[in-house]
């Protein structure tokens, strides 16, 4: 079964995506100046 190879790339990906999210909200706190 491939189940458990599916969920830890979900993870991953999710987790990535959690990541990518919150760095541009943090990026786009900052003033550009």
């Amino acid at each position: 079964m491939y189940l458990p190879l599916v969920l830890v790339l979900v993870r991953i990906s999710c987790g990535v995506f959690l990541f990518s999210s919150a760095y541009t909200i943090e990026i786009s706190r900052t003033p550009m100046i």
